[in-house]
């Protein structure tokens, strides 16, 4: 009989080459190798495949032992029974004795149908529209299974704005939630965030610690995430947040397929807004073995002060005419340096961060509303929780978004008709014009269709 042994990985044993168990073998070995998407990025874009595989495979073998990761647990499952393959399993996982954790929000219907959906499964993907409450309904689900929780996030600029929810609807003081990142790692008693990087740098130290892996924005994770990180982890529970309901293939592998999507929005939900688009083009150049959009590029981007420069010009006059004006860049520290920028050449702007509570964003943008405010600068993230801001009648973008993330933009409903965005053309850098011509097909596409 054949055992399936469930911890960080998924050890399958007895399945031999022979008859049944040898096809069985095989078409498991199959549902784990996949078409590599930088060898077919490369195809489309006519570059060439050298020391590129054509394909990945996400399963190992050791002295007759398949070895898969968590999230292709139901594949082998299926796969097993098709075959008429007895199997036992054999839980190996990692569950603490319940820890108490209050949730003080109040979910809506959608939500409590997704936060039901998703305890009915140890593994899976929550995939929600921007500001469908994916963070809230992950709150519920982590004081349900009341586990010891590491969130995983891909970048620092989202660490704020954990901790603020964490603090407000689970009543954990911030003293004692658990940080990993930032040159530090203290893991909390109840709830520890990190980031994707940190984690990946301290997993020998954290691999114990957890019953309940939860992996924010996994449609947009670096792979290490996967590979490097929560494979290591023998948590009974891991959950994936996203934006998609169509994930990548690896992602699944990992984290589960995709139990429940939120299909709409108060965000998503308003009526689109017709907007003029325009770029403005920058000089700004990076190393020539910077090849992929990365945290070492975007913080060339956000120091270059030529470039600051030319955005704090296209502000002013915007204000000048005016106009109020929304600045939008992924990096706390960028929004930041424009602010100071702006408030140096006579703009009332205020820096608006992720951990700002309600009272105080719905304070500053009724400034703007009533005049006493020309500009407000601050992360794309803010966008997926909605703003009421009907007074912005220019938006820049100061960090070149990927899709998702203009997506994000594009849906706020926050524009009035004569409301122009301005994105910043960064074109003489190979990964960022490539960027820059792949946002400018989602505008076309949104201007045509109103869909992304």
């Amino acid at each position: 009989m054949v055992t399936i042994t469930v911890a960080n990985m998924i050890n399958i044993d007895g399945l031999s080459q022979k008859k049944a168990a040898g096809q069985g073998r095989g078409a498991i070995k199959n549902s784990l190798t996949i078409v590599n998407p930088a060898y077919l990025e490369n195809l489309r874009r006519g570059r060439f495949n050298r020391n590129v595989p054509r394909e990945l495979t996400f399963y190992e073998e050791e002295a007759g032992t398949l070895i898969a990761p968590r999230g292709a647990y139901k594949d082998i499952v299926d796969i097993l029974n098709m075959s008429g393959i007895r199997y036992g399993v054999h839980d190996h996982t990692l569950a603490f004795h319940p820890v108490p954790i209050t949730f003080t929000g109040r979910l809506t219907l959608t939500q409590t149908r997704a936060l039901d959906t998703i305890m009915k499964h140890d593994t899976g993907v929550l995939s929600a529209l921007p500001g469908a409450g994916k963070t809230i309904v992950a709150l519920a689900l982590i004081a349900k299974r009341m586990q010891p929780t590491l969130v995983i996030i891909p970048r620092s600029e989202l660490m704020a704005r954990w901790v603020d929810r964490i603090e407000n609807f689970l009543g954990i003081p911030r003293h004692k939630i658990g940080l990993v990142g930032n040159g530090e790692t203290v893991i909390g008693d109840t709830i520890t965030i990190g980031t994707a990087r940190a984690v990946q740098g301290s997993v020998e130290n954290l691999r114990g610690f957890f019953g309940h892996i939860v992996i924010d924005e996994c449609h947009r994770a670096p792979a290490v995430t996967f590979h490097g990180t929560v494979n290591h982890f023998r948590a009974k529970y891991i959950t994936g947040l996203s934006e998609t309901p169509s994930l990548d293939r690896m992602v699944s592998l990992f984290v589960g397929d995709v139990r429940h999507s939120i299909g709409s929005s108060p965000i998503a939900s308003r009526p689109r807004v017709p907007f003029a688009v325009a770029s403005i083009d920058t000089d700004f150049l990076a190393p020539g073995n910077m090849t992929e959009m990365n945290e070492a590029l975007l913080s060339l981007l956000c120091e270059d002060p030529v470039r600051n420069s030319l955005i704090t010009q296209h502000v002013v006059r915007e204000v000048r005419a005016g106009n109020r004006c929304l600045v939008l860049s992924d990096s706390n520290e960028h929004c930041h340096t424009l602010n100071a920028l702006l408030l140096s050449r006579g703009v009332k702007s205020r820096f608006l961060p992720p951990a700002a509570s309600v009272f105080e964003r719905r304070s500053v943008l009724d400034q703007m509303d009533n005049d006493r405010l020309d500009a407000v600068c601050m992360t794309m993230q803010i966008l997926s929780e909605g703003l009421n801001c009907r007074s912005i009648s220019a938006v820049y973008l100061a960090t070149p978004p990927i899709t998702h993330s203009v997506g994000r933009v594009l849906r706020a409903g926050i524009w009035r008709n004569d409301t122009r965005l301005y994105d910043l053309a960064d074109t003489k850098v190979a990964v960022l014009r490539t960027l820059f011509y792949d946002r400018n097909n989602v505008y076309r596409k949104w201007q045509e269709t109103g869909k992304i």
